[in-house]
Parts: C-alpha cells; structure tokens; sequence
C-alpha cells in the first residue's frame, strides 16, 4: 500500500485518531507535519542528555534512583529507535566504558542489582539488553 493510500484509510477510520479530519494532509506525498518527528528527536536527545552523570558516566532513571544500567541501556535503545544521527551525543566513549563494566569478571554475569533500576529483571535481559546497547553505540561487548 502506497503512503498516500494509507495516510487516507488511516484518516477515515478511527484507527488513527490523529489523522482523523486531516484528509487534505494526507493528500500530498510529504509528511502531514514537517518537522514533526525531527523535533520529538531532537526533544528526545535533549531530555536523555538531561540525565547524564558524569560523576557515573551512566544515565539516571530519575533523581531519586539515579544512575543505573537499565537506564543507561535504555538512553541507547530511545536514540536508536528515533534514527538519532547524534547518537553518542558528548559521552561516547564514558557512555561505552560504563556498559562495558557491567559484567561481573569473576561470573561473567551482567545484572541490574538490587533495588528499583532493575525492576527485577533477569540476569539475561540485562545481558542482551547491554551487548545490543553496546552494538547500537559501537562498542565491543
């Protein structure tokens, strides 16, 4: 299905409330809005880049949690999903290190820890959430 055909049977159903009595934005080939998902990205690495550390060289969840690997992960995962092309922002290299050391060199584990920045996952989440998070960024795992 062509764009234009979706945008149209997207705009005249209840599918996609957004669209809804936009026809005629629908109608040309190019975005309904401009600049749209480019200012969400742009809105989205400016928000993670608010939560850098560089005491920890990681990202915090929030400021009563803090720092912690899921959410440092999950800063890689949001600017990957968005196309960011200033992915690494200021902190490429910190930001890799910290995944690096993630995993335990005597178990060979990679965890979340204890407390509410895990949220309980398993020992293997953390592990293939860190290595995709390392691929996205560059970095070896």
């Amino acid at each position: 299905m062509k764009r234009r055909a979706f945008l149209k049977a997207a705009a005249a159903t209840s599918v996609c409330p957004f669209l809804q009595g936009r026809s005629s934005a629908v109608e040309s080939d190019g975005p309904a809005y401009p600049g749209l998902l480019d200012n969400l990205r742009d809105k989205i690495h400016r928000w993670t880049d608010s939560l850098w550390d560089p005491d920890r060289n990681g990202f915090r969840q929030n400021d009563q949690i803090g720092v912690n690997l899921m959410s440092t992960i999950d800063v890689a995962w949001m600017r990957y999903a968005v196309n960011d092309p200033n992915l690494h922002g200021r902190h490429g290299k910190a930001w890799i290190r910290y995944l690096q050391q993630a995993q335990d060199a005597k178990t060979g584990k990679v965890s979340y820890g204890p407390g509410p920045g895990g949220q309980g996952h398993p020992d293997g989440h953390a592990m293939w959430h860190t290595v995709r998070a390392l691929n996205i960024l560059g970095g070896r795992p």
